[in-house]
């Protein structure tokens, strides 16, 4: 494909695995049509293979080197444990070894059909032509077996022990809190969004003030918020001498109190929807690939598109009351666990979070 200036990458996540791809106008057709055959046509030869297992296997050390990424995955091992969410996307070193050309092209088989499939375009094409090109280079070349469907199920935590240690030579530990929060699809979710926003995104949030500003006791801290009809989970985390680990997350569950006793302003609610609809218009603007990628990752997890008129909507509608009461539900939430990454971390400072 870089005979026609094609950008391309790949990645495999949780849930699916992504192929993007950038072309001038004119080689759109072209470029859809190699793409169709790669999916639908890989030689998969025994060299190829051997040689992506290397690849992958450079991969697998340099995640095990991320820490924060270490972290998280040995917190989703007591949270989800009998979940592929604790699944590491990368795979195991022993598990790739026994991969073979015959086993991939099985899994390319049973997953890599039609009804399976989320394309999303975006650029200076109408959506008509669009349509017609990717139903002769994919829809019409195959049979679908059944109706594409999304999965509905709940993954509820199942938590035998909130606290997890992982020992590691580091200049500056990391603890990490991750919390039950609601799914995408309930209707507190929008408050959730805004009460994540207000927790720990950016440096007005109340962590960033709290844990750094005033006590000073953190290199840097913050929040973020993973949901999907599935479920839903809040994770805050910071970077922290090991001998600070105990006084920060007595310092995180002060601010999660804090927003719990006590509404936000009208001044402040009012602040942050001004933020939240500069970013979600910025967005727009910023990266129409951006936003083809939006669109597959919706339509495949959700089956629906939530467009820039649904979230101003939500985000209109948000109130300070709504907040507030997300607020006592995760303040009050007992679904949690609490891991550190460091050196001479004792079990007891973690507990410090109840």
């Amino acid at each position: 494909m870089s005979y026609y200036g094609v950008r391309r990458d790949a990645n495999s996540g949780m849930f699916a695995t992504r192929f993007f791809f950038k072309v001038i106008k004119e080689y759109f057709e072209k470029v859809l049509r190699l793409t169709s055959e790669m999916i639908f046509e890989p030689a998969f030869s025994v060299t190829d293979v051997e040689k992506e297992k290397k690849i992958i296997y450079e991969e697998i050390n340099r995640s095990n080197d991320r820490s924060f990424n270490k972290l998280m995955i040995e917190i989703d091992k007591v949270m989800y444990p009998n979940s592929y969410i604790n699944n590491k996307t990368l795979g195991e070193k022993e598990t790739i070894e026994k991969f073979d050309a015959e086993m991939i092209r099985a899994f390319k088989e049973k997953f890599y059909k039609p009804e399976n499939m989320v394309i999303s375009v975006s650029g200076d094409i109408t959506f008509k032509k669009a349509e017609k090109l990717i139903d002769k280079y994919f829809a019409s070349l195959f049979v679908c077996e059944n109706e594409s469907k999304i999965i509905k199920e709940n993954i509820e935590p199942n938590i035998k022990e909130k606290y997890v240690i992982v020992d590691k030579a580091m200049e500056r530990s990391i603890v990490a809190i991750r919390i039950k929060t609601p799914k995408l699809a309930d209707d507190n979710f929008p408050a959730t969004k805004f009460y994540n926003f207000i927790l720990g995104r950016g440096q007005n949030s109340r962590l960033f003030n709290r844990l750094r500003e005033k006590k000073g006791y953190v290199y840097s801290t913050g929040s973020s918020l993973l949901a999907n009809h599935r479920f839903g989970f809040l994770t805050i985390d910071a970077q922290v001498h090991s001998s600070k680990i105990k006084d920060v997350l007595k310092e995180i569950k002060n601010v999660l109190s804090d927003l719990a006793r006590k509404k936000i302003s009208e001044k402040e609610l009012y602040r942050i929807k001004n933020q939240f609809k500069s970013n979600l218009l910025f967005l727009k603007e910023a990266s129409t690939f951006q936003k083809c990628l939006d669109n597959v990752n919706e339509l495949s997890m959700e089956g629906f598109i939530r467009n820039e008129e649904y979230w101003l909507n939500e985000i209109n509608s948000v109130t300070a009351e709504q907040i507030e009461e997300i607020a006592k539900q995760i303040y009050n939430e007992k679904d949690f666990v609490v891991g550190a990454i460091g050196k001479d971390i004792n079990i007891k400072d973690l507990k410090a979070f109840k």
